[in-house]
């Protein structure tokens, strides 16, 4: 499932602090990786780390985009 492989990678990232959000056809997860460098910080919190793993229905296949720190476009 798409949260599995979210979630593999991260605990290979040792993120922490991670929020995930999902919609009907991506999975969002950012938080901290003591791997990567600095981050940027909201709401109080340091984030340096992105990913979302989005299905894209045009080719019938799933991507994973990541981001440090964050993806800031439209995916």
């Amino acid at each position: 499932a798409k949260s599995e492989v979210l979630w593999r990678f991260s605990n290979y990232l040792k993120v922490i602090d991670i929020l995930t959000y999902s919609d009907d056809n991506s999975t969002n997860l950012v938080g901290f990786s003591p791997l990567l460098a600095e981050g940027i910080e909201v709401l109080g919190k340091e984030y340096n780390v992105n990913l979302i793993l989005r299905y894209d229905e045009d080719d019938d296949q799933t991507h994973l985009w990541v981001g440090t720190p964050v993806i800031s476009m439209e995916h």
